[in-house]
């Protein structure tokens, strides 16, 4: 199934990607055996998805420009470590159709900047390709190319908290002709964001920022 969380969109490829032109469908599961599982919504943390919160909450995608980098593995057949940079708007949460992809030489929907990263270039250069064995690591990321994600910060009064009938209540219990004896302490509470008389819940942000990840040799792009 998806790895990474809505706030850290991850996958791994599932279907070996060749250099080309053309639009192509990205697969996640990190195998063919896996790829081939329609019902798997191995990105459905990626923004673009009509995301089911609840059977009457179900998240309306925007179809603004997308970008995620595919990073390839190193060591092993195909494992140059070198990354490959595209383009969605929006998707199933199966499989990404990628809408342009970055490229040495524009043809197709193949094209030599996309966003603001220029093949080859600057802090890429050396670093790209556009060509992935299945296994690489497939991340979200904003025009220049960084990795991003999402980090909830609650100030005070954002979340509340309810106590039952006990609160710290201490218990015990005796077994074996009370030669053991068993000691509890029981609270019984249930915790809920914050919401007004409008139905907002206030008291928090959501902030979008940068992320590293250890190991995949990304460039420092901000």
């Amino acid at each position: 199934g998806a790895v990474g969380s809505p706030f850290n969109a991850k996958a791994f490829l599932g279907t070996a990607i060749t250099a080309g032109t053309a639009v192509f469908d990205i697969t996640g599961g990190g195998s063919a055996v896996n790829a081939a599982k329609l019902k798997k919504l191995y990105f459905k943390f990626f923004p673009g998805f009509a995301y089911e919160f609840l059977p009457s909450d179900i998240l309306t995608a925007n179809t603004d420009e997308k970008y995620l980098l595919i990073v390839n593995p190193r060591g092993g057949p195909g494992g140059d470590g070198k990354i490959g940079m595209y383009a969605f708007t929006t998707h199933n949460g199966n499989k990404i159709t990628i809408t342009k992809r970055l490229g040495a030489a524009a043809a197709g929907d193949r094209v030599t900047t996309l966003g603001s990263v220029t093949w080859d270039s600057g802090v890429w250069a050396g670093k790209h390709t556009d060509a992935h064995p299945i296994g690489s690591t497939i991340i979200y990321c904003n025009a220049k190319g960084t990795p991003i994600g999402d980090t909830i910060i609650m100030g005070a009064g954002a979340a509340l908290r309810g106590y039952g009938k006990y609160r710290n209540r201490r218990t015990s219990e005796s077994k074996n002709g009370d030669f053991v004896h068993y000691r509890y302490i029981t609270s019984v509470f249930g915790q809920a964001l914050r919401k007004d008389v409008q139905q907002r819940i206030p008291g928090y942000i959501r902030l979008r920022h940068a992320i590293r990840y250890p190991g995949l040799g990304i460039p420092e792009t901000v």
